[in-house]
């Protein structure tokens, strides 16, 4: 069974979701406002284990919103997310 390590990391001031994952695939990660409206879709491949990728996070207005995460179209989790 694939371990999937994900953590919120906002070092150097610049706001970001460290995803790891190890097995290949795809990721993608859906980000909505706490009202439920659509923000935006970033999707990345992964080619090989113990692979990470940063999504920035930095593009986003003040506010709070919910980033859900799928593996191979499969859910993994949800983090909610406080934009200052």
């Amino acid at each position: 069974m694939p371990l999937y390590n994900i953590s919120a990391n906002m070092d150097n001031q610049k706001d970001c979701l460290d995803i790891a994952i190890d097995s290949a695939g795809s990721l993608m990660v859906k980000i909505l406002n706490v009202h439920g409206e659509f923000i935006k879709t970033i999707k990345h491949s992964f080619q090989s284990n113990a692979e990470m990728v940063s999504v920035a996070l930095d593009d986003l207005s003040t506010g709070n919103y919910v980033l859900n995460i799928f593996k191979d179209n499969s859910f993994i989790q949800s983090f909610y997310y406080n934009k200052f």
